[in-house]
């Protein structure tokens, strides 16, 4: 009983030790922005991020769906007899 005890006492006191040099750092960026950590031709640090975006739909087509279109000029380089024959060529 006394191992769980002391199991769990340490894997409670094992993230406030991690954090310790997470804590050190934030104050020690609080204290160079208090003295003016501008200087120098240095931009300031910021905390913000802004981000402007907008969902855009490209549409490629004038129309909805494509369409297909074969004029004389695809039926005479085969030069169909009939009209099953110039079905044969046309695809789909």
């Amino acid at each position: 009983m006394k191992t769980i005890r002391r199991l769990c006492l340490s894997a409670a006191a094992i993230p406030l030790i991690l954090a310790t040099p997470a804590l050190a750092d934030v104050a020690a960026n609080a204290s160079e922005a208090g003295s003016g950590g501008a200087e120098g031709g240095e931009a300031p640090d910021s905390n913000e991020i802004v981000v402007n975006a907008a969902i855009v739909y490209r549409d490629r087509t004038p129309d909805p769906n494509p369409v297909l279109t074969y004029g004389v000029d695809f039926f005479q380089r085969f030069e169909p007899v009939s009209v099953g024959e110039m079905l044969k060529r046309v695809p789909g």
